[in-house]
């Protein structure tokens, strides 16, 4: 008689399948399952956790957890920077002009600015970059050069004091609007007309200048002379640099004067000369720089009475440094 014992399970698979053991089987299975579980939450958790509001209160917005942002790596290949925070790509707002603001920007003839700011009623329709000149402190006869920038708002006048440390002044004009403003112009490192020239940011006599054409009623009256302010409008069209916009000719022109100081600090320095290299020249110098042709500076560099070295030139170079963002 054959046996059936080929039929039998072998005795290690019979304590397998035995219910007993089974049972135990399914639940040290499901114990591993449960383990591995926690495992996965408590290694992902943190890195979920990090994206979440960390008020713990909802505020509805959505944010995306890059690999990067939790100092991993990487790996995509893609750029994922959108230029949002680099000042060479984000848009600036103050980049949109108004049709006024573009059409002064092309204006070919001289734009007088004493002309317009004491009765101007809007922002926008004074803003500009302006070679100005106004009587000597000491003389009504010679001219004191310097430049002139009328801020088209509050919010553009404070970003300059932010991003370039530029003081700015504030005053009513006859038809209640408030002018936002800032000057700069040679003066001597020593005070003296021994010194080297570097240029000064918001002097008490330009701003006095300024302030008498924004106001003539309010700041002069007829026993006092007074400053004669003139200033013309640099068009931002007529640079050969190509800026978009006005308000990228007011940041290239206070970068270009911020750069000028920087030479003088590292020791690059011009003796001041008061036929020579003196407010004039350095006005002209910096509009050369910005792109304005010779043309054009001579034409919007003429003011009434005397003027010295307005046609005369320094290197483009002392106004070339990079002057870095506070």
């Amino acid at each position: 008689m054959q046996s059936d014992s080929h039929h039998l399970p072998s005795p290690a698979i019979a304590a397998f399948i035995h219910p007993e053991v089974s049972m135990k089987r399914i639940r040290l299975f499901r114990f591993l399952q449960v383990l591995t579980t926690c495992t996965i939450l408590t290694l992902w958790a943190p890195l979920v956790l990090s994206c979440a509001d960390p008020a713990g209160e909802s505020d509805n917005s959505f944010e995306t957890c890059d690999p990067e942002d939790q100092g991993g790596e990487d790996t995509d290949g893609v750029d994922d920077t959108d230029g949002a925070d680099d000042p060479e790509e984000a848009e600036d707002p103050d980049d949109t002009m108004s049709q006024e603001e573009i059409e002064r920007g092309k204006i070919a003839g001289i734009w007088h600015l004493e002309e317009h700011i004491s009765g101007a009623a809007t922002l926008s329709s004074i803003a500009g970059v302006y070679w100005s000149a106004r009587d000597l402190d000491s003389s009504p006869v010679g001219n004191h050069h310097f430049i002139t920038i009328v801020y088209k708002s509050i919010e553009q006048a404070e970003k300059f004091l932010k991003n370039y440390g530029t003081g700015y002044s504030s005053f009513a004009n006859e038809a209640g609007l408030i002018v936002h403003y800032t000057t700069f112009g040679v003066q001597t490192d020593d005070g003296t007309a021994g010194g080297s020239i570097i240029i000064d940011f918001n002097n008490a006599s330009d701003v006095q200048a300024v302030k008498e054409a924004v106001n003539p009623d309010q700041y002069t009256n007829w026993y006092t002379a007074d400053f004669d302010y003139e200033a013309h409008l640099m068009p931002f069209s007529l640079s050969e640099k190509g800026y978009i916009s006005l308000n990228k000719l007011m940041e290239a022109s206070v970068t270009a004067s911020q750069n000028f100081n920087l030479h003088h600090s590292a020791g690059t320095r011009l003796p001041y000369s008061l036929v020579d290299t003196n407010c004039a020249c350095i006005a002209n110098s910096e509009f050369a720089a910005l792109g304005f042709t010779s043309a054009d500076r001579e034409r919007l560099g003429e003011f009434d009475g005397i003027d010295w070295g307005e046609e005369d030139l320094v290197g483009t170079e002392y106004f070339d440094t990079i002057y870095e963002h506070r």
